[in-house]
C-alpha cells in the first residue's frame, strides 16, 4: 500500500486539495488526499476524507495546502462473517497514512493504522472500521508530532531560499505570489517575525497599488459626473491603504453635492407649492370679482326688466284709452 503514497509523491503537486480552515496559532499549511484505488466505495472515502481533515486540524495543522499533503489509503485486508442469523460481516481495514514533501517529492514520514469493523455487508463493515480511526489516539498525535518536526525543520532550512523568492516576486510587483511564498513558513520558527514583516510590505504594497487603480476608476467617473459610480468604486478602497484618506475626501465632497442638490430641489418644491397657493388664492379673488359682478348684471337686468314692463303697461294702458275714446265717439256719430 506504501508503494501508492510513493507514486503519489512523485505525481504531486497535482492532486492537491484545501481542507477546512482552523484558526488555532503555529499551524503549520497542510493539505489532505485519499488516494483510492477502488477498494473503497464512495461513503468509506467520504468518511476517511472527513477522518483526515480532523487528523489534521486537531493536531495543529492549517488549512492552506502549502509544501506538505498528508495522505492517506485504506484497504481491507481481510472480510470474515459471523455464524450467527442474521450473518454479519467483519472488515479488517489498513489505513495508510503518509506526509508528504511536495516540492522535494519525498515522503517524511509514514504510519500503518488497522481497524476492524462489523456491518451488515462487507461495506458497511468497512465503513465502520474507517470511523474507528481517532485523530485524538496517542499514536496518531506521535505520528502528526514527528512530522511537524520534520516540516519545522525544512522550512526552517528554506528560509533563505524562501525570503529570496519572496523578494523577487515582490520586486517584479507580484506581491500575491509573494505572500503566497512566505504564507507556507510555520508561526512557530524562531525566524517568523521577521517572515511577518515582509508580508505585512508586500500586503500594503498590494493593497495600495489596488487602491490607486481603484482611485484612478473613481475619479474618471467623477469627471463625467457619474457619481453613482464613483461612490461605489470609493467606497471600495481599503482603509489601510494609503488612499483612503483621499478616497474618504471625495466622497465627503460627492455627499456634500447631493446635499446641495437635496436642499436646491427642496427649495424648488417649496417654491413651487407657494406660487401654487398664490395662484390659487389670485383664482380665488377672481372669482369672487367675477360673482359681484354677476350679482350686479342680474340686478341690472331686473331693473331693466322692471323698467320695460312698466313701460309697456303705460303703453297698453294709453292705447286702451284711445281705442276706448275712438268707440265712443264713433258710436255717438252713428247714433245721431
Amino acid at each position: 500500500m506504501k508503494r501508492y503514497l510513493l507514486l503519489l509523491a512523485m505525481l504531486l503537486p497535482g492532486v492537491l486539495s484545501a481542507q477546512t480552515p482552523a484558526s488555532t496559532a503555529y499551524r503549520i499549511p497542510l493539505s489532505t488526499y485519499v488516494y483510492n484505488e477502488g477498494s473503497l466505495n464512495g461513503q468509506a472515502q467520504a468518511a476517511l476524507e472527513r477522518k483526515l481533515g480532523v487528523l489534521a486540524t486537531t493536531n495543529g495543522y492549517g488549512s492552506t495546502s502549502g509544501d506538505f499533503l498528508l495522505a492517506a489509503e485504506a484497504g481491507v485486508v481481510d472480510v470474515q462473517t459471523t455464524s450467527t442469523v442474521p450473518v454479519k460481516h467483519i472488515a479488517s481495514v489498513d489505513v495508510s497514512l503518509a506526509v508528504i514533501n511536495t516540492i522535494e517529492r519525498v515522503v517524511v514520514g509514514s504510519e500503518v493504522l488497522s481497524f476492524k469493523g462489523i456491518g451488515d455487508s462487507n461495506e458497511q463493515a468497512a465503513l465502520n472500521a474507517i470511523l474507528q480511526l481517532n485523530p485524538k489516539a496517542a499514536n496518531c498525535v506521535a505520528f502528526m508530532s514527528s512530522a511537524r518536526v520534520k516540516m519545522e525543520t525544512y522550512y526552517k532550512n528554506q528560509l533563505p531560499n524562501i525570503k529570496a523568492k519572496a523578494e523577487s516576486a515582490s520586486q517584479r510587483g507580484d506581491y500575491e505570489g509573494a505572500l503566497a511564498i512566505l504564507g507556507v513558513v510555520p508561526e512557530s520558527l524562531p525566524e517568523y517575525p521577521e517572515i511577518a514583516k515582509m508580508m505585512t510590505s508586500c500586503y500594503q504594497r498590494l493593497i495600495d497599488r489596488e487602491a490607486a487603480e481603484t482611485m484612478q476608476k473613481a475619479k474618471a467617473a467623477y469627471a463625467e459626473r457619474d457619481y453613482d459610480t464613483a461612490l461605489q468604486l470609493l467606497g471600495s478602497v481599503n482603509p489601510l491603504s494609503n488612499k483612503y484618506g483621499e478616497a474618504d475626501k471625495m466622497i465627503t465632497d460627492i455627499a456634500a453635492f447631493y446635499e446641495r442638490q437635496y436642499q436646491q430641489a427642496e427649495k424648488e418644491r417649496l417654491e413651487d407649492r407657494e406660487r401654487m397657493i398664490q395662484e390659487r388664492k389670485e383664482d380665488r379673488a377672481e372669482a369672487r370679482e367675477l360673482r359681484k359682478d354677476e350679482n350686479r348684471l342680474e340686478e341690472l337686468r331686473i331693473k331693466s326688466a322692471q323698467e320695460v314692463a312698466i313701460a309697456q303697461a303705460g303703453l297698453a294702458s294709453q292705447e286702451r284709452q284711445s281705442r276706448g275714446d275712438f268707440f265712443k265717439a264713433l258710436v255717438a256719430a252713428v247714433l245721431k
